[in-house]
């Protein structure tokens, strides 16, 4: 019954809170509840009933998506596994090198390390030949000796099979060793992309330096004269874009322009910036064959910078 009322709160969730969770209104800060705000609303002006009815809203999408695509691929998987007398569980677990195949086959998921949580999903996502492997943070949770397995293993199952792979990852030194092309997005948005030697060695949007400067350095020495690139204020909602580059508020390439005095200047939330990077968001600019940067001045980050040098040098192992 609970989980019948919770369906019924998130399906009905535009009629019982017409306010979405993030509508601010700081006029209407810390009100009582009214007929327009039943429980009242927040010290930012938001409605207080409409916070909990969408979470359980995208809580329910969450689950129901989980639902059907367990029952969908369980049920295909389970139905050619029995058909097959368990020797295809097998074969996959063998050929994900997962030790004892025969016993894990009966094992439940909390009998399992987290590796051999990871190399049963890679297997289930192989089961079918797919043409290309979308790999999200593959390495969450792992310690580093699991993680160099777990990675060792997708790369002989990618050439094995011919498959390519996708891989979203926070981690530049796995994304050095294990990508041939690197794209670098902020704020939903490709803003560099590039043969991974180019974006490491010559990065050419201001945000993908930033990223390899806070690439940790061992040398001690080293790491005390590196040009370390803070970036200040916070990200920006993906649903309320700023007017231009998207990057700008946190930008100190349009900042350094700016007080260079060389390009057009506009005030904007007590800085000045460069009109252009205020008022027009950018287009790809393709730097080199293969190598797109979206930003307004590319040459003010590009080439061999002693920031990305050591980046590169200390992911690459060099």
């Amino acid at each position: 019954m609970l989980l019948l009322a919770l369906c019924i709160v998130a399906l009905a969730a535009p009629q019982l809170a017409p306010h979405l969770p993030t509508e601010a209104d700081l006029m209407r800060t810390l009100e009582h509840p009214s007929a327009a705000h039943w429980l009242g609303t927040d010290q930012y002006g938001r409605d207080v009933l409409s916070r909990p009815i969408w979470g359980a809203r995208i809580s329910i999408y969450v689950a129901l998506s989980v639902v059907v695509l367990s029952l969908t691929l369980g049920s295909i998987l389970g139905a050619v596994a029995g058909y097959a007398g368990g020797w295809l569980d097998r074969f996959l677990m063998v050929g994900n090198d997962i030790p004892h195949a025969g016993e894990r086959v009966e094992a439940s998921p909390h009998q399992l390390s987290g590796g051999m949580r990871q190399q049963v999903l890679i297997a289930m996502a192989i089961a079918f030949g797919p043409k290309v492997l979308i790999a999200d943070e593959p390495t969450t949770a792992l310690d580093v000796t699991v993680q160099a397995q777990i990675l060792e293993l997708q790369e002989e199952l990618q050439a094995d099979l011919g498959m390519g792979m996708v891989l979203f990852s926070h981690d530049l030194g796995l994304v050095a060793t294990h990508a041939d092309r690197v794209a670098v997005m902020y704020l939903g948005r490709i803003v560099e992309i590039g043969p991974r030697d180019a974006i490491y060695r010559a990065p050419a949007h201001p945000y993908t330096l930033s990223l390899l400067s806070a690439v940790p350095v061992p040398e001690a020495s080293a790491a005390r004269v590196r040009n370390r690139v803070v970036l200040h204020g916070e990200i920006g909602s993906a649903t309320r874009l700023p007017e231009g580059c998207r990057f700008h508020p946190r930008c100190y390439l349009a900042r350094l322009r700016a007080r260079e005095g060389r390009v057009p200047t506009v005030e904007h939330e007590g800085d000045r910036l460069p009109e252009v990077c205020v008022r027009r968001d950018p287009e790809a600019i393709e730097l080199a064959p293969g190598h797109e940067a979206a930003c307004h001045f590319p040459e003010g980050v590009g080439g061999r910078s002693e920031v990305a040098e050591r980046a590169m040098d200390f992911t690459s192992g060099g």
